[in-house]
């Protein structure tokens, strides 16, 4: 059986409005795809678990279901998920979203959409995210460049215990990616943001 793929709903309904089949919560292997940084994936979810017809089999997307599909390409392109990022922020000295924006140069609406899970990281921010999160001489680095230039940057209360340099936000790199990632590192403390991003 072949199930179709209906519009993002904003409530489940009780029947289908095709066959008028009963629309119930469901566990099935679905393969979707997914458009990210211009290229076209195919994402295989082996559990997903979401509004189905029982009749025809039509598939109701919710913003939980996009959520699940979403989370699970992350995976399979080892980008960090939304909850990493925000455990990345609340456990350093960065505070906050704002200050990891004012850190990193990223728009703050453009934070807070990688937190809430409604826009996935390109494969540079990513890293560049690792990096900063990861190493607090790339964000001591950082904050002397920006403080430089005027900008001031908050940090959390005195108490607040920062993450080991490059402990967590490494842990999910291919060998190849952590070099690249401590190398960026080393560029950003030595020669600035731009040299070692652009």
């Amino acid at each position: 059986m072949t199930s179709k793929r209906s519009n993002k709903q904003s409530r489940i309904p009780s029947r289908c409005p095709d066959c008028q089949g009963v629309v119930e919560l469901a566990h099935f292997s679905y393969t979707a795809k997914v458009k990210h940084s211009g290229r076209l994936h195919e994402v295989q979810v082996e559990r997903l678990h979401a509004p189905k017809c029982s009749d025809c089999g039509e598939i109701f997307f919710t913003t939980d279901v996009e959520a699940q599909i979403t989370s699970e390409l992350r995976r399979e392109l080892g980008l960090l998920q939304p909850e990493d990022i925000l455990r990345g922020i609340t456990a350093t000295e960065i505070a906050q979203q704002r200050s990891l924006a004012e850190l990193t140069g990223i728009a703050a609406e453009t934070i807070s959409r990688f937190v809430n899970g409604s826009v996935i990281q390109s494969r540079a921010l990513d890293t560049l995210l690792r990096v900063v999160l990861g190493f607090r001489s790339v964000r001591n680095a950082l904050r002397s460049e920006r403080e430089s230039i005027g900008y001031q940057v908050s940090e959390n209360p005195p108490h607040m215990t920062p993450v080991e340099p490059g402990t967590s936000f490494l842990r999910y790199l291919a060998p190849e990616k952590k070099v690249e990632a401590r190398r960026i590192a080393t560029k950003i403390q030595t020669q600035g943001t731009v040299a070692a991003i652009g």
